[in-house]
């Protein structure tokens, strides 16, 4: 799936806010919640989505979906990572 592709799909399911945000190399996230679902399409790099009991890496090209109110946290590899966000009020 290119960009393009990805922003059409998220679009068709309601995401209609975006930023572009950069996660720093080997970033320490903390577990935490938001208020909004998103949907993270990596750009440049790798992330690691650790859930409480699971988790999924990601790398270019690909995207995880995380519904508002999941226990979460987001780390980028050795190299950083570059992520296109999107997210919708529930």
């Amino acid at each position: 799936m290119n960009e393009q592709e990805f922003r059409s799909h998220v679009e068709n399911l309601g995401y209609r806010e975006s930023q572009i945000i950069e996660l720093e190399p080997d970033n320490d996230g903390k577990l935490h919640t938001h208020n909004v679902s998103s949907v993270g399409w990596v750009v440049r790099g790798s992330v690691r989505l650790e859930f409480e009991r699971s988790e999924v890496v990601n790398g270019p090209g690909e995207f995880c979906e995380v519904d508002a109110g999941v226990l979460h946290c987001e780390r980028a590899g050795p190299e950083g990572a570059t992520v296109l966000l999107f997210w919708k009020r529930t």
